[in-house]
């Protein structure tokens, strides 16, 4: 709330996360209390006027507890209500199965979400719809959802574009593959959604490198306000979770950096991140050219919280500085405010961001 003393250092990313909810009466009270930037204040305004107008809410996240029995799809060769069709298993696990299918009306191929567990789809799977209906970049494109009756039961469905991909990093090049990673969750972070379990598994890599983030049912962030959710989905996955996830905290956008740096670490070393979280060093790279990255990612996971940077914005303004290199609170803040400003202006789902080089 306003009036704690956590140090904002006038970002309009902790502007934001700190006032969401409150009136503008308090809003502008603070601002002038904390001597904040005019020009600084009036983007906050519009990014809160923004916000309200998409008449965004968020599902609760479920907890294990609350889940029941599971339930399970027919399967492959399931038409979903009378367009879908699942044509193959791409992936799945204890929370459900990922399914290669055809819209059968406009005969384009796609991927389809269905839960196995059926409290989950109301719960979760709600969630997810409801954080990629806010996001536009480096995430697979929400198509439609529904609810489907089959002989086993109702289930609640998601319909993605297809991402021809593999987990991260790929069959590429690590670096380019991490370049992408790290810019598709600054996009995510930029709109107020923090993911809360990056994993290979939930990261797919294109032919041409771009990396796309899959996989929002435990997603959280400054841009859905105060919310209880629940403990037992907070942590993540063990491997890649922050050290505050494992302890049952939740997670920020400062765990997906830490998450991020990880995977990139992992990547770009070949080492196994269960090895690098304990490691007292960093490993060689692969890639003798990725010395320099690889000693930066690793003192982010070897840094404490409050030591990290505080999102993605952050983290790829340090790593674009030189070795040894004061910060800019300029370039940074510029860095963020691009950003929302581009996601803010809702930029054609089909359309290329342009960014500027990272390395």
């Amino acid at each position: 709330m306003a009036g704690s003393n956590r140090r904002l250092g006038f970002s309009l990313e902790g502007l934001f996360e700190e006032l969401l909810g409150e009136s503008a009466e308090v809003r502008a009270a603070y601002y002038a209390k904390g001597g904040v930037p005019e020009a600084l204040a009036a983007l906050a305004e519009e990014l809160f006027v923004a916000h309200a107008a998409a008449d965004f809410e968020l599902p609760e996240a479920p907890s294990l507890t609350d889940l029941g029995a599971s339930e399970e799809l027919s399967g492959v060769g399931t038409i979903l209500d009378g367009r879908y069709r699942l044509d193959a298993v791409l992936g799945g696990g204890s929370f459900g199965t990922v399914y290669r299918g055809l819209d059968l009306l406009t005969e384009e191929s796609i991927a389809v979400k269905v839960p196995s567990i059926a409290p989950l789809s109301r719960a979760a799977l709600e969630r997810e719809a409801a954080c990629l209906r806010r996001l536009e970049h480096g995430v697979a494109r929400l198509r439609d959802q529904g609810v489907f009756l089959d002989e086993a039961g109702e289930f609640h469905y998601l319909v993605f574009d297809l991402i021809e991909g593999t987990p991260f990093p790929g069959a590429g090049c690590a670096r380019q593959a991490f370049v992408s990673l790290l810019r598709s969750i600054a996009a995510v972070h930029a709109r107020g959604v923090v993911h809360r379990d990056l994993k290979p598994e939930n990261v797919l890599v294109t032919k041409n490198q771009a990396a796309f983030l899959v996989d929002f049912g435990i997603a959280h962030g400054p841009a859905f306000g105060a919310e209880r959710a629940g403990r037992d989905l907070s942590v993540g996955t063990e491997n890649f979770a922050a050290p505050e996830q494992l302890k049952g905290e939740m997670g920020d956008a400062a765990s997906d950096v830490y998450s991020c740096a990880l995977m990139g670490l992992s990547a770009l070393t070949g080492a196994r991140a269960t090895d690098l979280r304990s490691a007292s060093q960093a490993p060689c790279p692969l890639d003798p050219s990725d010395e320099g990255l690889c000693q930066q990612l690793f003192h982010i996971i070897s840094a404490v919280r409050e030591d990290r940077p505080r999102n993605a914005q952050d983290l790829e303004a340090g790593l674009a500085r030189p070795k040894g290199a004061e910060p800019s609170s300029a370039r940074t803040h510029l860095d963020f405010t691009s950003l929302v400003e581009r996601a803010l202006k809702h930029t054609p789902r089909g359309a290329t961001l342009l960014w500027e080089p990272l390395f």
